[in-house]
């Protein structure tokens, strides 16, 4: 692209690093999500990049993955999965990871995919068990296996997750 070629030829890191982020915010606005998220990409592999410019393409990458995820979802659910996956990869502590996991697992489980669409269920049991969608990832779990036939297997996820709860909470689980 044009922008490429600026930036190549850009032999200030500053100017360069400025480029990167002006580029990802304009490819962000004209709503080229994948664009974007490469552009950032490029930014915070750039060596000395200060802490303020990492904040802040981070909350870019973040946004650009979880709006491209939502793009593709209708045409490309295996393309949106992969990207709320990786968003909830590289920033597992951002808000958004729960969600993100969530979202890649129901996308995977109507894609067929359930054998993975489980794994994430249970990643999101696992990692964020005070979330609100630790329970619904847990029944969403459970009922893959009891379509799948597998009763042990179903009863095995409830009592898991009731294990990290306690008093109604855990009778909650068990009782769904």
């Amino acid at each position: 692209t044009a922008g490429a070629a600026v930036v190549s030829r850009t032999s200030d890191p500053e100017e360069r690093r400025k480029m990167k982020l002006l580029l990802a915010r304009s490819a962000f606005a004209a709503e080229d999500y994948d664009q974007c998220a490469n552009w950032i990409r490029q930014l915070l592999s750039e060596p000395g990049l200060p802490s303020s410019t990492r904040a802040e393409a981070e909350k870019i990458h973040v946004a650009a993955l979880y709006k491209g995820a939502g793009q593709a979802k209708d045409g490309q659910p295996l393309v949106a999965a992969s990207r709320y996956e990786l968003l909830a990869s590289t920033y597992p502590d951002h808000e958004t990871a729960p969600a993100a996991l969530y979202n890649a697992a129901v996308l995977l489980r109507e894609a067929g995919e359930k054998a993975r669409a489980v794994d994430l269920f249970q990643r999101v049991v696992h990692r964020y068990p005070q979330n609100e969608l630790a329970r619904d990832a847990t029944l969403a779990a459970t009922q893959i296996y009891q379509e799948a036939g597998d009763p042990h297997a179903a009863t095995g996820m409830l009592e898991r997750a009731a294990a990290g709860l306690s008093g109604p909470e855990a009778t909650e689980y068990l009782h769904e």
